[in-house]
């Protein structure tokens, strides 16, 4: 209990405080609606795929008729009238392993005979009776050319099969896009808080800048438009800071609305990329990616289909056996003894003419299944095209680009102390000072706007990869 509770002091401690990028998206992960919501299609689909296999497709049908004729006389023996009473029940089972149907039907049947009251029948020992009769019977039918083995009967559960497995890689493809949007709003909340470092610093040189010109106008060394050039520097400086301030403001107000985060600021270091690599696992091929995997079961979707369809244009050719066993009395209770067999074998042809439908159903699956696979193409070449950008940007940016970078903040700041250095000595204007301090702004802001971007193109390739949502370790960013 006591470790529970340590536990819990400090994760609540961690939320007060601050976590890194991996920290945030794990927690995402585990708390933003969106998640349970996309995982909820997949659990509903799932449930409407168990459904549909539960499904016993078994019918009770109980019917009841009754009749009364007057008959026609064509003898002198013909009954007068004949009250019929028929009670059938049968059960009957769709055979989904088969496409058969396989029934058991038990039927009472009673007829009530009414002769005519004259001598001529009553001198052969005609009266009324009653005749009651029993039937039991066991049959099934087999289709041989359409539904056979019960084809169009398994469409439907086939089709959800794989809407299932669509439905869990979408799930998924909606999480990890996400995670990418949220990945995304937290590297440009840490760009703006480096911005603000920039800023703060280039703002606290532009006070010491201003007060040493204007003690050198004291003094009568520099012009009275060197101490308003250095006001307006300062004044310049504060406002882009008060800018991104405002934004940084506006962002990290979003990210903790949108992700429910009581933290009070991210900790990651931008600075620590050299170690980073992308391991070879994440150079998955193409087609083992979701994105892909998703066109390949809506391909086969569409044969299914394809198939129901040519399968439905088949004529009707059914084998249908029966057995059966019966008994008759005139008594009811004599009327059981079922000695009596039955049998009947037959086999039934049907065959429709003219135009189909299930014809231009085949046809339209065929399209469907064309255009996706085109569709599919055009997405692998997509997604290899954005992977091979990706891989670029992020080599040169690796390798050569942020290297340079580095170098030319370190070229700036010799420059604007030399140039610092020969104002000192009369040799030139402030504002060539001034002029190199703006290049060493520059060279810095493009130090982060490039390290941002390395670390963004790094989230990219991981969705690329489809490995942003699997949360392995290997997929950390630091």
């Amino acid at each position: 209990m006591s470790r529970i509770l340590i536990f819990i002091l400090l994760f609540l401690s961690t939320n007060l405080m601050a976590m890194n990028i991996n920290q945030i998206l794990d927690y995402t992960k585990k708390t933003h609606p969106l998640f349970e919501n996309s995982n909820l299609n997949k659990t509903i689909n799932n449930y409407q795929l168990k459904q549909l296999k539960e499904e016993k497709n078994i019918i009770n049908e109980f019917k009841v008729s009754g009749k009364s004729d007057e008959t026609i006389k064509f003898s002198n023996f013909s009954t007068d009238k004949e009250t019929n009473v028929d009670v059938t029940n049968e059960i009957s089972k769709r055979m989904l392993s088969t496409g058969g149907d396989v029934s058991l039907s038990a039927n009472y049947n009673v007829t009530d005979y009414k002769y005519p009251k004259s001598s001529s029948v009553s001198s052969y020992g005609l009266s009324n009776r009653k005749f009651h009769q029993n039937y039991l019977q066991l049959s099934y039918s087999q289709p041989l050319l359409k539904n056979f083995l019960g084809k169009i009967d398994k469409l439907p559960i086939k089709l959800k099969e794989i809407d299932s497995k669509i439905s869990q890689l979408t799930a998924l493809e909606i999480q990890e896009s996400f995670l990418l949007e949220t990945s995304y709003m937290l590297l440009d909340y840490l760009r703006l808080k480096e911005l603000l470092k920039i800023y703060a610093k280039r703002i606290r040189i532009a006070k010491n800048d201003l007060q040493n010109i204007e003690n050198k106008f004291r003094q009568n060394i520099v012009e009275k438009v060197e101490v308003i050039n250095s006001r307006n520097i300062l004044n310049l400086e504060m406002e882009d800071y008060e800018n991104f301030r405002m934004q940084a403001d506006a962002l990290w107000l979003k990210i903790k609305n949108i992700l429910a985060l009581k933290i009070t600021d991210i900790k990651f270091n931008l600075y620590d990329y050299q170690k980073l690599i992308l391991p070879k696992e994440f150079s998955k091929k193409i087609t083992d990616l979701r994105q892909i995997k998703i066109y390949e079961f809506k391909n086969q979707q569409y044969k299914q289909s394809m198939r129901a369809a040519n399968n439905q244009r088949l004529s009707d050719l059914n084998l249908e056996l029966a057995y059966g066993l019966s008994d008759g009395a005139d008594k009811y209770g004599k009327s059981h003894d079922f000695d009596y067999e039955n049998m009947a074998v037959t086999l039934n042809f049907k065959k429709q003419f003219g135009v189909s439908k299930n014809r231009s159903q085949f046809y339209i699956e065929k399209l469907h299944l064309a255009k996706n696979q085109l569709s599919k193409e055009e997405e692998k070449r997509k997604m290899q095209a954005e992977k091979a950008q990706i891989l670029s940007q992020y080599s040169k940016l690796k390798n050569r680009i942020l290297k340079l970078n580095v170098k030319q903040i370190k070229l700036s700041v010799l420059k604007t102390k030399e140039e610092l250095k020969r104002f000192n000595q009369s040799k030139i204007d402030f504002k060539d000072v001034l002029n190199a301090r703006q290049e060493q702004q520059k060279s810095s802001v493009r130090y982060i706007n490039n390290l941002i971007l390395f670390y963004k193109l790094r989230f990219a390739y991981l969705a690329a990869s489809d490995q942003l949502i699997k949360g392995d370790i290997n997929a950390k960013i630091n």
